[in-house]
């Protein structure tokens, strides 16, 4: 009888977090789900105009800092930096958050994220600037360029 009572409230618990989770990596003003989120970012992507996307961001720094990118490049999390799935390297984004209208140009050096839901991960720096730090928040992006620059190479 106590298994059964204990195996309902776990049940329960992660309904009720999973619940939550969700409302709170949607977008302030549309709940949408995480498929619905990837396909706009594809859509978008497609349009004749400047690619945009736009979807939940997350942070990563601590373990990551000092390590080597898919890009090859070292992570700093103090640098304005991002992880995405398919950018090329080393694309430069305009990260925009809506809730509280700061943003920052971003560099992709490396591939991620790679929780379900998540557009992107940002540098520790780069979280801070948009105004996502710490924790997770939604984010409108716009591809700026995504050839490596003079500035890039030094």
């Amino acid at each position: 009888m106590n298994l059964r009572r204990c195996l309902v409230g776990i049940v329960l618990t992660l309904a009720l977090f999973s619940s939550l989770e969700i409302k709170a990596w949607s977008n302030p003003t549309t709940t949408l789900s995480s498929k619905a989120v990837l396909t706009a970012e594809k859509v978008s992507e497609q349009s004749d105009s400047a690619p945009s996307f736009s979807g939940n961001a997350s942070w990563y720094g601590i373990p990551f800092h000092g390590h080597k990118t898919a890009s090859g490049e070292i992570f700093d999390m103090n640098k304005l930096s991002a992880a995405h799935k398919t950018l090329p390297f080393p694309t430069k984004i305009l990260v925009e958050n809506p809730r509280n209208g700061q943003s920052a140009v971003i560099r992709v050096i490396d591939r991620g994220p790679y929780v379900r839901g998540r557009v992107l991960d940002l540098s520790r720096e780069a979280a801070r600037r948009v105004g996502t730090f710490p924790g997770v928040g939604y984010v409108e992006a716009t591809v700026l360029s995504s050839k490596a620059t003079s500035q890039d190479k030094k």
